[in-house]
């Protein structure tokens, strides 16, 4: 398979997930990742290793029904009201948990599973 000019991502979700109903955010409320209804498949992710040359690109926050839905940051221009990287993404974990804590994905933006995800990019290799 030819790779030339293509790009690999790792996204990564943090271990915790907050419910909304896109209105409302309860800091106190949030729990251990939950398993999608329709999942089957097991999960078996092998983590790059720092060899692998990872490029953290960022955080995003992702809204997940039984399937990663969208991300409010760009999808209801969340981003307008937040400090955004170059990628649309928030710079550290401690920035995106903060923002859903203190209401920022509030006002209505969607209602569902609030999930926070690194971005990474991982360097290709050619032959």
């Amino acid at each position: 398979m030819e790779l030339s000019g293509s790009k690999l991502f790792f996204h990564s979700a943090y271990e915790f997930e907050l419910e909304s109903d896109g209105w409302t955010f309860d800091p106190l409320a949030w729990r251990r990742l939950s398993r999608a209804a329709s999942s089957t498949i097991v999960d078996n992710v092998i983590v790059p290793s720092n060899e692998a040359g990872l490029v953290q690109l960022g955080y995003d926050v992702v809204v997940f029904g039984d399937f990663l839905e969208h991300s409010p940051l760009s999808c209801n221009s969340v981003a307008k009201e937040l400090q955004v990287n170059r990628y649309c993404l928030l710079d550290s974990l401690v920035e995106a948990k903060a923002a859903i804590d203190s209401g920022k994905f509030g006002g209505g933006c969607v209602d569902g599973i609030y999930r926070i995800f690194s971005v990474g990019l991982l360097p290709t290799k050619h032959s």
